[in-house]
């Protein structure tokens, strides 16, 4: 299995949490509208002042990106983004099992959203276990119960 490690991301790291949003979301956003840097950039600004992402890392190398959120019953994987260059090696696997497993000690579910159009991503969380909870638009929303 893979080993990372999650360091907290403030606003002071707004251009690489921009970078690995441009690397991995902008396609499937240009795909429903039109990709607008400004409100891109204000949006991910914005979501930093929350304090619930942090950068996933592999042998000291900032590869991407997870925000969680959680409730007393809930954890939400609101975003995993590991940047193309580190795709399919096993480190987003590695990120959502540690929360599978969080989840499983804790007695919460997990539940994420991923784009239709996201179809290895898909794969990826049915092969983990989860099943789809509904469709919204352009979105599957999928969980993983302990």
């Amino acid at each position: 299995m893979t080993t990372f490690t999650l360091e907290p991301l403030t606003a002071a790291d707004g251009e690489f949490r921009l970078e690995v949003y441009r690397a991995t979301i902008k396609p499937y956003i240009d795909d429903l509208f039109d990709w607008d840097d400004a409100t891109q950039e204000r949006i991910i600004l914005d979501q930093l002042g929350a304090g619930t992402h942090a950068a996933i890392v592999v042998v000291g190398q900032r590869v991407g990106v997870l925000q969680v959120e959680e409730s007393p019953e809930i954890l939400s994987l609101s975003q995993i983004e590991i940047l193309p260059a580190f795709q399919g090696r096993g480190i987003g696997t590695a990120v959502v099992r540690s929360l599978m497993a969080r989840g499983d000690r804790e007695g919460k579910s997990l539940t994420l959203h991923v784009f239709r159009a996201n179809v290895s991503a898909r794969r990826l969380y049915e092969r983990l276990g989860f099943v789809i909870a509904a469709e919204d638009g352009p979105v599957t929303v999928m969980t993983y119960a302990p």
